[in-house]
């Protein structure tokens, strides 16, 4: 059992059941690599497609044929996917958080991926058989590297921002922000705040960390990238130092910070690709 968690999902927080069945899907299909997914269903094509029409006739007693030797292997892979979305079909299921609940899906996805890959470089090489060996050779090495670059492009530019980043599919970020998908969770850009934060925050400055966990900032103290002359405190009133994370059902807190501070203006924002995620306010002299 576990409390349940807040969680925007196409413009409305969600924190009790029914939760939405399609919020699994939706956000795969919003922060998976959109060249993996395709190439996933077609490896799933490749996998169950002859299988699938065997036992079809096997049902209608026409075949004799024993199963494709590799189907144990794929059935496999499947079931793993299943097991993994399965609770999410469920409309009492809690949403803890994300994506990170059924991220052990994600390395089957990538094995049908893989096939599906294979599948294709045989498709195109075939289609250029009788061409000099180069050539084929170049086929397959230009497709591999169309299909790494979107990921890999992807990845590098979501950094510092990891659950912040959405997939072109849906508009990357501003499009997700623009869809009312969650875009910061559990405090996690307050370490894209810390520069700000060491050079800007008077000497021994009382912050309120807002959604950042406590043990969180502990470990940036400890691992150098905060100072140590920064004081923790819970409540904007009592702080010198505000910082704002995000996230429709938390705008009642930024409403405190206006009022204990007098202001409305914050001192830095913190974006990703133009949608900001983190904000600090700085209590005026």
């Amino acid at each position: 059992h576990h409390d349940y968690y807040n969680m925007e999902f196409l413009g409305h927080t969600y924190w009790e059941p029914p939760m939405p069945r399609g919020y699994a899907p939706v956000m795969t299909v919003a922060t998976v690599p959109t060249i993996t997914l395709t190439l996933f269903a077609v490896g799933l094509v490749v996998a169950f497609r002859r299988p699938l029409s065997q036992g079809i006739a096997w049902l209608r007693r026409r075949s004799t044929e024993s199963l494709p030797k590799r189907f144990p292997t794929f059935a496999l892979w499947a079931c793993c996917v299943l097991v993994s979305y399965g609770p999410w079909v469920k409309s009492d299921t809690p949403i803890f958080g994300g994506t990170k609940h059924w991220i052990q899906a994600y390395p089957f996805i990538a094995l049908f991926a893989g096939l599906g890959l294979w599948v294709t470089l045989e498709r195109l090489v075939h289609l250029v058989e009788s061409r000099p060996l180069a050539l084929r050779r170049g086929v397959q090495v230009a497709t591999t590297c169309a299909v790494l670059s979107a990921p890999i492009v992807t990845t590098w530019n979501s950094h510092p921002w990891g659950l912040s980043a959405y997939v072109p599919l849906v508009g990357g970020a501003p499009g997700a922000a623009s869809l009312g998908l969650n875009r910061t969770f559990w405090g996690y850009a307050t370490g894209y705040a810390a520069d700000w934060l060491n050079q800007e925050a008077p000497p021994n400055a009382r912050v309120f960390i807002h959604d950042t966990a406590h043990q969180s900032w502990q470990m940036m103290v400890s691992d150098g990238r905060l100072r140590k002359d920064l004081h923790v405190v819970w409540r904007p009133s009592d702080a010198d130092i505000a910082i704002y994370h995000h996230e429709p059902h938390m705008l009642k807190v930024e409403y405190q910070v206006w009022v204990a501070f007098n202001t409305i203006q914050p001192a830095w924002v913190g974006t990703h690709n133009g949608v900001p995620v983190i904000w600090i306010y700085k209590r005026p002299k």
